[in-house]
């Protein structure tokens, strides 16, 4: 409970202390896009049809029934489904980059152009986002709270960090999304990490299987 409180609060400390600067730094239109960039390599996890949770509790009860050879399937099926989706969510997001910023948001002129290019460099991290949900489901399973939140508070308090660096230094905001894209990306090669440290075989056999998927979706659209 302490560790996943340390993992909510030490992030919204960071948050409630730098982002005054931030807007400041950037003006109200290129903050606005650095928050749409958090909604894209965060809240964008919905489109994970539960199978975090569904991994979760499969991944605990095999645990429980000191099954281990079954997790690296439950892992890789879990995860061929939020690769699946997320690939889709991900050409989605890519190519609709235009219309969002011409269309829907009515940038300004001089925005344009880094703005379109910010949601693409974002439309990368979907996949990223939702495929870290199985890795951690491995964690959360065994119990490694301490683990998680080693991992997800570095990570978050890179959310709001970065963007502040970029308001100091004058980054594009194609730049600050690269960045934020980046510290994504490390933080699911820490889960990767972590995930194989506690299942051996992890990696190298994690076959999806159709019955797990099946299995997998029942409970995670139910969730």
């Amino acid at each position: 409970t302490v560790f996943n409180i340390a993992g909510q609060a030490v992030p919204a400390l960071v948050a409630m202390a730098s982002i005054p600067a931030t807007i400041h730094g950037l003006g109200p239109e290129r903050f606005g896009l650095i928050g749409l960039a958090w909604v894209v390599l965060g809240y964008f996890s919905f489109l994970d049809l539960g199978m975090g949770y569904a991994a979760t509790r499969l991944v605990a009860e095999a645990l429980g029934r000191n099954e281990l050879r079954r997790v690296p399937s439950i892992v890789g099926s879990a995860g061929a489904v939020q690769i699946a989706v997320g690939l889709v969510g991900a050409v989605v997001l890519f190519a609709a980059a235009p219309f969002l910023v011409d269309d829907l948001l009515r940038l300004a002129p001089a925005l344009r152009d880094d703005a379109v290019r910010t949601f693409r460099i974002l439309s990368a991290g979907v996949p990223l986002v939702l495929l870290t949900a199985s890795l951690r489901a491995v964690l959360a399973a065994r119990q490694r709270f301490a683990l998680i939140n080693a991992i997800t508070i570095p990570a978050s308090v890179l959310n709001f960090l970065i963007p502040l660096a970029g308001a100091l230094w004058a980054w594009s905001l194609a730049q600050i999304a690269a960045l934020l894209l980046a510290g994504r990306v490390a933080a699911m090669v820490a889960f990767v990490a972590m995930a194989a440290r506690e299942i051996p075989g992890l990696i190298s056999g994690g076959a999806p299987r159709r019955g797990l998927i099946r299995q997998l979706l029942r409970f995670g659209l139910w969730t």
